[in-house]
């Protein structure tokens, strides 16, 4: 396999996540070092230090001498990895609205909005989820929170795929985006946050369902 562009760790760190990501390699697979050099055709330094920013982004549990493994995406964990992103996600729907910030809040969710409703792809449709809530963390202008939500955001990306699997998610989820934006411009921030939660409840049951299948 070739490698161009970027650094080789890098390379490869993207590769294997997406992988990871998109189910070619399974939750709970180890990743056996020496198979990655051969398969990359390199030594053993970028392959380690691809793992360990796996490792960093919460989708490796385990590190060897001679490799790592892949998380247990059970339900537990996807409980707990939901709970824990939808208390940054309310918690900057408030903090950006007493920065200020509620009008620029306002115009960048209107766009966001609109070009997921319009989506050509799971990808494209994910990735406009993603803004739309980074949006409120980045006008919170905190950044413990933005630094958390973006050192935890691949766990997200892995919740947000299961969960859109179904074109009636992300209808939902979509409704739920317009009810946040709704309670936001008529400053009810109390009442965006409550949406926002309701947001990610829907989302662990729709989780648990897929779990059960």
């Amino acid at each position: 396999m070739n490698l161009v562009k970027k650094t080789l760790n890098e390379q490869i760190y993207e590769i294997l996540k997406e992988d990871i990501l998109n189910g070619k390699i399974a939750f709970g697979e180890k990743l056996v070092n020496r198979e990655l050099q051969d398969k990359f055709s390199v030594s053993s330094t970028p392959v380690r230090d691809a793992i360990n920013k796996l490792h960093m982004d919460g989708l490796i549990q385990e590190v060897s001498k001679t490799g790592a493994k892949v998380i247990n995406f059970d339900l537990n964990f996807a409980e707990e990895v939901n709970e824990f992103i939808c208390v940054i996600c309310s918690s900057a729907v408030k903090i950006s609205a007493q920065k200020g910030e509620a009008d620029n809040v306002i115009d960048a969710l209107e766009k966001i909005i609109n070009m997921q409703e319009n989506a050509r792809n799971d990808d494209e449709y994910c990735y406009y989820d993603f803004k739309f809530h980074k949006t409120f963390l980045d006008f919170s202008k905190n950044i413990f929170l933005i630094g958390t939500f973006k050192r935890y955001n691949v766990l997200r990306r892995v919740l947000t795929r299961i969960v859109c699997e179904d074109p009636e998610n992300k209808q939902e989820a979509l409704q739920h985006h317009r009810s946040i934006l709704e309670k936001y411009k008529a400053k009810d921030y109390d009442g965006a946050m409550e949406v926002m939660l309701g947001h990610y409840k829907y989302g662990i049951e729709k989780l648990k369902e897929k779990f059960s299948e």
